[in-house]
């Protein structure tokens, strides 16, 4: 069993979050595709946890 699932067993919630950017839509598309989380040690580790 995950660590996560001992504390946490059943999680009913949603959340949607929204912010401005001040840029092109293409150029904010572009690096919101070519962002790699398997290469992000903060995110590793968080889903290590999981």
């Amino acid at each position: 069993m995950p660590l996560i699932d001992r504390y946490v067993v059943h999680a009913d919630f949603r959340e949607r979050h929204a912010t401005n950017v001040n840029a092109d839509g293409k150029i904010v598309l572009a690096n919101a595709i070519s962002n790699r989380t398997e290469d992000d040690p903060f995110f590793r580790r968080m889903i290590g946890l999981r």
